[in-house]
């Protein structure tokens, strides 16, 4: 199975070969590649398919960008006569879309993989990890809804929700460590 990262190069390989002769649907494709070449960024990735926790939100920033210039192209009648680039274009929407999802997964399934000794703390990241589920299944709809753009704002929401349970246990572990190394 191919990482976020990869799934994502290789979407944005896909897009540099799709070319327009009208003016206009080849600056919203050229928008979409800059997007996506922003979202692949070093610094808002600490593995292939995890986001840093600071920066990740904007992956999920220019792929929806990346995906509103696809949109315009796919709607607007007349740009393309050509039904097969419509459907490439679509492709590579779906395809950011999956690497979303997968994003939010993984944030989820870390989430779920920490215990807190605390039962308050635990409710607290129980209680995040459900709201990032929630947000997993709206995107989810969206997309079966057909709307891509709005799916990427609830995968975004779904992957704050799950690094926020994971931030709620960090936080607690180095407040007792700095206790422990100040001797208090």
């Amino acid at each position: 199975m191919q990482s976020a990262k990869q799934l994502k190069q290789n979407t944005l390989a896909k897009l540099n070969v799709i070319k327009s002769d009208n003016k206009q649907a080849q600056k919203e494709i050229d928008k979409a590649i800059k997007n996506i070449g922003e979202s692949l960024a070093s610094e808002l990735w600490v593995s292939a398919s995890r986001l840093d926790e600071q920066q990740g939100h904007k992956v999920f920033d220019n792929e929806k960008q990346a995906v509103k210039s696809l949109l315009k192209i796919i709607e607007e009648k007349g740009i393309y006569d050509n039904p097969e680039t419509a459907a490439e274009l679509q492709a590579v929407i779906n395809s950011l879309v999956k690497v979303d999802i997968l994003l939010a997964k993984v944030a989820i399934y870390d989430a779920e993989s920490i215990e807190a000794d605390d039962t308050d703390l635990q409710k607290k990241i129980d209680d995040e990890i459900n709201k990032a589920k929630e947000e997993l299944e709206k995107a989810l709809q969206e997309i079966a809804d057909g709307n891509p753009d709005k799916a990427i704002d609830d995968l975004k929401a779904s992957w704050e929700s799950a690094q926020l349970a994971i931030d709620f246990l960090l936080d607690k572990n180095i407040r007792r460590r700095n206790m422990l190394e100040n001797g208090i």
